[in-house]
């Protein structure tokens, strides 16, 4: 006998509605309401005005979502410690129990009693709201891009909830920032849905989590084709951009806060002495320096005669932040390379911003610091 196919979100949680209320109907009768009635007045008793008690107890059980009316005790007391006031702020409080019981997960606490006071409470409601607000505006979007196309069959609205779906499904952003990016590939037949889903939620994820590995850092220079040839480069080498430090007396750490480093490599790779050592001990080798610190990127300098060349030029800095290369910066060709070999400025703004603010810092005015 085949089983009922659920064909989209609204048919799921519809269904684990349905089952939650038989769930809480079966286990109704076990819930005490006259003792939570009786505890509830007790934490009220001498902390709220006593002509209104009863009113005001009405009122919290009223607002509490929950069958087996789970937060009525925590609701006195933020009354009984004035963190709000009945029935004055009876819609702040039913609106924010209601989108805690609706999205709990969405939430840092998921037992209310974790909540010390009703603003702390507040203060993450407002933020799911707010998300919920723009996720519905996305979803929004979608909708109308999809009715605007006349691929067969979008203008269907189980379709068009199927593809909603797993539209926002494929976005790994928390504010769901390649949603554009995604409809647009949809809607131009550069992604087949659902036969890509899982393809491109796992390149997106990676270029979402890995931009400094990438040429671009914005998802408007890649189409869908283009960010998969990307990422499959990428991934076929781990070692990929990765740094650690090895010591060389020509690669010097000249900064270093914790999170970002800077490598000054310098000297002369054409003459048979280096700061005193000779080219043939390779910690002392600063062709090998930069050499090592090349590894893992497409820079030009991973290979010995190039190496050579533009330490010829003048010296360079490797910029890393954590584990992994940034940049490398040359002052001969006056240059700053993201680990791509792409211009850091142009692929990634946000980096190079760090990246500048670090040189103004290992730089004096008219020579280098060392």
């Amino acid at each position: 006998m085949n089983k009922i196919q659920l064909r989209n979100r609204a048919e799921i949680q519809g269904l684990k509605n349905i089952l939650a209320k038989r769930t809480d109907k079966q286990s109704l009768n076990e819930v005490d309401i006259p003792g939570k009635q009786a505890r509830v007045k007790k934490v009220l008793l001498g902390k709220i005005d006593q002509t209104q008690l009863d009113s005001i107890i009405k009122i919290v059980f009223d607002a509490d979502p929950t069958l087996e009316k789970k937060y009525v005790e925590w609701v006195a007391r933020q009354l009984a410690n004035k963190a709000i006031e009945l029935p004055k702020d009876t819609q702040r409080l039913q609106r924010a129990l209601n989108t805690f019981y609706r999205d709990k997960q969405k939430f840092t606490k998921q037992d209310i009693n974790q909540y010390k006071n009703f603003t702390d409470l507040e203060k993450e409601f407002a933020e799911v709201e707010k998300e919920q607000s723009a996720l519905a505006k996305k979803e929004e979007y979608i909708r109308n891009e999809l009715k605007k196309t006349n691929i067969r069959g979008l203008q269907d609205k189980h379709i068009q909830d199927q593809k909603v779906e797993q539209i926002l499904e494929i976005d790994p952003s928390k504010d769901k920032s390649y949603i554009e990016w995604i409809t647009k590939g949809v809607i131009g037949g550069e992604i087949i849905l659902p036969e890509d889903l899982e393809r491109t939620k796992k390149e997106l994820k990676h270029f979402h989590e890995n931009k400094d590995l990438y040429d671009y850092s914005d998802i408007k220079y890649y189409k869908p084709e283009t960010l998969g040839i990307a990422y499959a480069e990428i991934v076929k080498d781990p070692s990929f951009g990765k740094f650690e430090i090895k010591e060389f007396n020509n690669a010097e750490l000249v900064y270093d806060d914790g999170t970002w480093r800077a490598i000054y490599i310098h000297g002369d790779p054409n003459t048979d002495k280096t700061h005193g050592k000779t080219k043939k001990d390779p910690n002392n080798d600063v062709i090998s320096a930069l050499i090592f610190y090349s590894q893992g990127t497409r820079w030009c300098t991973a290979n010995p005669s190039n190496a050579n060349y533009y330490l010829s030029q003048g010296h360079l800095v490797l910029f890393a932040k954590r584990s992994k290369k940034v940049a490398l910066m040359n002052l001969g060709s006056s240059s700053l390379q993201n680990p791509a070999n792409g211009d850091l400025q142009h692929s990634n703004p946000d980096q190079y911003k760090e990246v500048v603010n670090i040189i103004g810092q290992i730089y004096e005015t008219g020579e280098e610091k060392k």
